[in-house]
């Protein structure tokens, strides 16, 4: 049976999930599954391309995104079997759906951690795991990372945490998959100039901007060529992916202990 290729990019209205979409764009896939909360965002990106798209406007942190993504796979797989004879395979997956939060353990809301903690691990695994039957040989899995899931860093306690988590799920799961010729690419980028990131850290109603945790982040990446070096990973099979040259550094030298790389992280964020 003909495949229906596709991608599927979590976290697709702004920051590496929308500049993913524009360089998916002229891969030739059948369709690209735009799914983040922002929808008049999702619609707007779906006129700068040219591949025909499905915008989900779901917030994965609630289950209900989760069952009506599972029920959409469901649903397309039926109709391109019936109607057109179409396999349905997922031919990238990019789980860029995340956020964080930067602020000392006693100021940052529950509810925020328990955010950081369902978008960032329980909906990137539940959209993977989700996504793995319709998959094949020479799909691609793109986990978004961070540095920041080398090693704790205080200030971003829950942050880099969920990160650990995603990046130690990707390895394994990479290594399950490698018999089926499926590969998952474990994205670790460092701060970015372009993003949404650090501001939204940043600027919460516990503390507004007002204190500093992190005076600055140290010779920041650049969007673009995060993304399209990344994604050049991804499609060499490349089980980690740091695209930038202090992401690398930061990835080398988190062989340290933690206790020194903390007092590191001391020096860093201040500069």
């Amino acid at each position: 049976m003909e495949l229906f290729n596709i991608a599927v990019v979590t976290g697709a209205s702004s920051g590496l999930g929308r500049r993913y979409v524009s360089l998916l764009d002229p891969e030739g896939l059948d369709q690209i599954w735009l799914i983040a909360r922002r929808k008049d965002r999702l619609f707007s990106l779906s006129n700068e391309i040219s591949t025909p798209v499905k915008l989900l406007s779901l917030d994965l942190k609630d289950q209900e995104s989760i069952e009506i993504y599972k029920n959409e796979l469901s649903e397309e797989k039926n109709t391109l079997e019936k109607e057109k004879s179409l396999k349905l395979n997922i031919k990238f997956l990019i789980n860029a759906a995340g956020y964080g939060r930067i602020g000392k353990s006693g100021e940052i809301p529950v509810r925020d951690l328990d955010g950081m903690i369902m978008l960032n691990c329980k909906a990137a695994v539940d959209i993977t795991e989700l996504s793995l039957p319709y998959m094949s040989r020479g799909s691609h899995i793109m986990e978004i990372c961070s540095v920041a899931g080398f090693k704790p860093l205080q200030y971003f306690n829950v942050y880099s945490a969920s990160k650990a988590f995603l990046l130690r799920y990707s390895r394994s799961l990479g290594r399950e998959l490698f018999p089926q010729r499926i590969t998952v690419t474990a994205v670790c980028p460092y701060w970015m100039k372009e993003t949404e990131f650090i501001g939204k850290a940043e600027e919460t109603e516990y503390n507004s901007g007002r204190k500093k945790y992190v005076k600055g982040f140290f010779l920041p990446a650049h969007m673009n060529s995060t993304a399209s070096l990344s994604l050049r990973d991804a499609k060499a099979g490349f089980p980690v992916s740091t695209p930038s040259i202090f992401g690398t550094l930061f990835r080398i030298f988190s062989f340290l202990p933690d206790t020194i790389f903390l007092g590191l992280w001391d020096i860093l964020r201040h500069l």
